[in-house]
């Protein structure tokens, strides 16, 4: 037996290494390029947000895949909405709902797995640049290499900010929101932030050989406040044919004092964002609506150039045919809709985002008006990796609707701004509920910019009942100190 005894270990041993030879030269699970941008409306070529967007990277990459016409986050504000699609728990179900709160901190959150980690444990280099977690990058939990390594990745956006501001001087800024500016970006295409992340992935990642499928995480920080971009994309869109948002000067007469207060922030304890309304009054009076417009269009379409980059260099690399690509917004953003500018609302333009899958075995050209959600992404992603999906999960998998033409579904997704008010959409309707009990009913279908509340019509009070069932009736306390915000 003691002779025996080694030859049995060097045969296990030489056993293991031909298993894990022959996986590695058949491995064909698919790599992932999990792409996403801050603060992106619907303000693209497929979605027509706006009728001058111009974003042919994002038009391609839709003729290429799953383009969701009606997809929508779960907290339209960056660190919660974040932190929902990387576990992929609603916030109702895990405090957070505010800016500065860490994940981690939340009891629910305190050892769960998240979408990268999941792969990560599962065989997968999974990698980091730019905006992908907000206030924690999770590194190394979640990450096998990371550009920014502990550093915030918040801070590819705020570090683009100059001393001196380009639109909106230091003492009004101060009072509505210290990004708020907007401008020509001087020093160069190459300074920007975000190109500086395009070009770390696609030469750590693209143009080196990988032992291992990759999750690749990039993060965009365009067109997020403040609105810098290049001169050649302001160049796009020329001020004096610049088209401004629908609106109307009485929209907000058929809504509740209290449904303001919530949507513009301020005047509620536990709600830091008052200067959304501010924001759109002083731009109208200042006669800078057109150019905020400009502005925002243009840092779109940087996002666009960037957003091509990384494509173009997936294509050209030896992953192209094995690789699935999600580009997804973490909510979206008025740039005057409903007289706002910002988000943090329970309004269409706040919660809708865009959401395109492509690659390896997803339909090609396909259009879904099916109701989705970012809570969606992480079960997904896991499925079409063909990984267990865990229970867990409140999100579903959306592989049906990505391998299936004619499949479709009208289940209603939820979105929260804070505890007690939120929003269910379908196909054709939105409702929303608020903590005082106050409503909002809007037919998409045929009131596409919700000019018409029509919560208190007794016509429409059967809709009202059957959307009323999806809003939470359990709700985990909010991880939240009042008159703390920014320190929550």
């Amino acid at each position: 037996m003691k002779n025996n005894k080694p030859i049995t270990l060097i045969s296990l041993l030489a056993l293991f290494l031909i298993t894990s030879f022959l996986r590695a030269e058949s491995d064909d699970r698919p790599n992932i390029l999990f792409i996403s941008v801050d603060d992106l409306n619907d303000w693209i070529g497929p979605l027509g947000g706006h009728p001058q967007a111009k974003t042919p990277n994002i038009d391609r990459l839709a003729k290429r895949g799953v383009l969701f016409t009606n997809a929508h986050c779960q907290i339209p504000l960056c660190n919660p909405s974040r932190t929902s699609v990387l576990t992929g728990k609603y916030p109702h179900n895990t405090g957070i709902y505010y800016l500065k709160t860490n994940f981690r901190e939340s009891p629910v959150l305190k050892e769960s797995v998240t979408l990268p980690q999941y792969f990560k444990e599962s065989g997968y280099t999974t990698y980091a640049v730019g905006k992908v977690f907000h206030m924690n990058p999770d590194y190394p939990t979640s990450w096998s290499v990371s550009a920014g390594g502990n550093r915030n990745s918040g801070e590819y956006g705020p570090s683009l900010k100059k001393d001196d501001r380009l639109s909106c001087d230091d003492e009004l800024s101060a009072t509505i929101d210290p990004l708020f500016d907007w401008g020509v970006f001087s020093d160069g295409i190459e300074k920007m932030p975000d190109m500086e992340s395009v070009n770390w992935a696609n030469k750590t990642v693209f143009n080196e050989e990988q032992s291992n499928p990759f999750f690749l995480a990039v993060g965009l920080y365009r067109p997020h406040l403040p609105f810098y971009a290049p001169q050649e994309f302001f160049d796009m869109y020329p001020l004096d044919g610049i088209q401004l948002p629908a609106t109307k000067s009485n929209d907000l007469e058929d809504l509740s004092e209290n449904i303001l207060k919530k949507n513009s922030g301020g005047q509620v304890d536990h709600n830091p964002f008052g200067w959304n309304f501010h924001r759109f009054d002083w731009v109208e009076k200042n006669d800078q609506w057109k150019q905020i417009t400009q502005a925002y269009l243009a840092s779109v379409s940087f996002a666009d150039h960037c957003i091509g980059l990384l494509l173009d260099n997936l294509e050209k690399s030896k992953y192209a045919d094995n690789t699935i690509i999600v580009l997804w917004s973490d909510h979206g953003y008025h740039v005057g809709e409903k007289r706002v500018i910002g988000k943090f609302d329970l309004w269409e333009e706040s919660t809708k985002v865009p959401l395109i899958f492509a690659g390896k075995d997803i339909l090609k050209g396909k259009v879904a008006s099916d109701p989705v959600g970012l809570i969606d992404l992480y079960p997904t992603l896991v499925g079409l990796a063909d990984l267990p999906i865990s229970e867990k999960l409140d999100g579903r998998d959306l592989s049906v609707l990505l391998k299936y033409s004619k499949f479709e579904w009208n289940t209603p997704v939820l979105t929260t701004v804070s505890i007690g008010n939120h929003s269910v959409r379908d196909r054709k309707w939105r409702f929303s509920s608020y903590d005082n009990g106050d409503e909002e009913l809007y037919d998409i279908e045929n009131d596409p910019n919700c000019f018409v509340n029509l919560a208190g019509n007794a016509i429409y009070q059967k809709q009202v009942e059957r959307l009323k069932e999806y809003i939470p009736k359990n709700e985990y306390p909010m991880l939240y100190k009042p008159g703390s915000h920014f320190k929550n």
